[in-house]
């Protein structure tokens, strides 16, 4: 297995001002990012956008890969997701460096693919 290539997100080159997340459209401070594939990486996709942490595990408790991989894979059709939805109107009280792990259980991970 290869090794992890670090990344820089594409705003944050020569600027002073922290990137913008795509879901919860809040500033992303260094360090409280993650890089998501929209079509699952075990599918071959490719295409990938930088979130917040806790976006990204909450889009991963949300959907599993097949629905990612199906229908789950731009940010609007995210957002039409009544829980994502909830979820960007609850986390835009927050401050931006906010994370809070997300519980999955057994069954969940199980069914993930």
């Amino acid at each position: 297995m290869g090794r992890r290539k670090e990344v820089t997100p594409p705003d944050w080159d020569n600027k002073q001002e922290d990137a913008i997340c795509p879901l919860c459209h809040r500033p992303m401070p260094e360090g409280s990012w993650n890089e998501h594939h929209l079509v699952p990486a075990t599918f071959g996709g490719r295409e990938k956008i930088t979130l917040h942490l806790v976006c990204h595990d909450t889009l991963h408790r949300t959907f599993n890969e097949r629905e990612m991989k199906r229908y789950y894979n731009t940010i609007g059709r995210m957002m039409e997701h009544d829980s994502i939805q909830a979820f960007v109107t609850w986390i835009k009280k927050k401050p931006n460096d906010y994370y809070s792990k997300t519980k999955e259980t057994k069954d969940r991970k199980r069914n993930r693919r």
